[in-house]
């Protein structure tokens, strides 16, 4: 059977890591596969500071085609003969013109709900989202997006033809797309768990230790690109996390690991930690073998969920006055945990037996509302995907 052209829609830069957990290769054996990296029209500005991979600086897969004007993309879709896309953009006036440059062409939408948190219902109420926004920066700019957004741009938004899944909070969080091309499948984190699983590779270290979730909490790329004020300060971060693992291994004896963050440059200054080791790449294998994990509020603490590892949540004074606090307690509360303030908390609890108590009733829950849900199957995510894919063309066929 004649291979149909897929495409995935991306208002960033097409990196390997995203070649990877979006199964570009898996997606090979059935379709013909192609990226439509939009960052330069979505976010010329962004762009052209450096504040994201150049123009010119397109990751090393061949049907990755940088698209410069929107009359571009229609040539592109006519050229490749597209049926359907992963939506990967964002919101905004940009986003919403290609995406109606996809409807025109019918080609069909595909929107992945694989990386759903937990949040807290009171941070969608009108004071709380003005008070982010107030702690976020550019508050004026931010109150005009937010209307244009809901008054024009949501009206103007195409259909989305098919909507995968992970945990059943998609059932909950997204009642709009009920009997729509609902697709159950599991979390990206979940896809990178089985493949651990069926792996040889093991990370061994010459004694017990703990790992951190690094987040690159200071400097994440995301925020000049959302134009948000980062949440806490680089030296001001680092000296307090540092301070608390330099006496957590004094008392426990148990090493502390950086899973370094894809996109930090934690490596290139292993200073940052204290000269400690800094693992980029390995974060689910150093989850695996570690007897603690400490982390904020990490996407890759689905990592210590499925290994059923202890979680110490790590806050520091900054960040609880921060924007992000909410995402803190989201989190706590979802996996019971107890937050440490690294800069104000008592000698015992470091020595505390809570330190490694797991709630495994809530660790139950949150696979299954985040993760997986008793609707998908334990099979490779993107043959889910794929065979929901040739479904849906050959019903619309008929």
């Amino acid at each position: 059977m004649k291979k149909i052209s897929i495409a995935f829609a991306i208002d960033r830069s097409f990196e390997s890591r995203d070649y990877k957990r979006y199964g570009v290769n898996s997606l090979s054996k059935f379709f013909n596969v192609h990226v439509l990296d939009c960052s330069y029209i979505v976010n010329k500005d962004t762009v052209k500071a450096g504040h994201s991979q150049s123009v010119t600086k397109i990751f090393n897969f061949d049907e990755c085609v940088v698209l410069l004007k929107y009359k571009s993309i229609s040539k592109f879709l006519e050229d490749k003969s597209i049926s359907f896309y992963f939506d990967l953009m964002g919101v905004g006036f940009s986003c919403a013109r290609i995406r109606r440059i996809m409807h025109i062409h019918r080609v069909s939408r595909i929107k992945l709900f694989l990386g759903e948190l937990p949040q807290l219902y009171s941070a969608k109420s009108f004071v709380s989202r003005l008070k982010i926004a107030v702690l976020k920066g550019r508050l004026i700019p931010r109150i005009f997006e937010y209307v244009i957004r809901k008054l024009f741009i949501q009206k103007l938004e195409p259909k989305v033809d098919m909507s995968i899944y992970s945990g059943s909070i998609c059932k909950t969080r997204y009642q709009k797309n009920i009997d729509k091309g609902i697709v159950w499948a599991h979390a990206l984190d979940y896809q990178v768990y089985l493949e651990v699983l069926k792996s040889k590779y093991e990370y061994k270290n010459e004694k017990n230790y703990a790992v951190f979730l690094d987040q690159n909490a200071p400097s994440h790329p995301d925020y000049s690109f959302h134009k948000n004020k980062p949440p806490v300060t680089e030296n001001y971060y680092y000296k307090s996390l540092n301070n608390f693992f330099d006496d957590f291994e004094n008392r426990t004896g148990i090493e502390v690991i950086i899973a370094s963050h894809p996109r930090s440059s934690a490596n290139e200054h292993p200073h940052q930690w204290n000269n400690r080791k800094s693992i980029i790449g390995k974060t689910p294998w150093l989850v695996e073998g570690a007897t603690l994990v400490f982390a904020h509020y990490s996407t890759a603490i689905s990592f210590a969920v499925l290994w059923k590892k202890p979680i110490i949540q790590l806050t520091t004074s900054e960040y609880d006055e921060s924007y992000r606090h909410e995402r803190f307690v989201a989190f706590s509360t979802a996996l019971n945990l107890k937050p440490l303030n690294v800069d104000d908390y008592e000698e015992g609890q470091i020595m505390d037996k809570y330190l490694f108590n797991i709630d495994k009733v809530a660790y139950g829950k949150y696979e299954e509302l985040y993760l997986k849900s008793k609707y998908s199957e334990s099979r490779d995510l993107w043959s889910i995907v794929a065979d929901n894919i040739n479904q849906y063309k050959e019903l619309n066929e008929l």
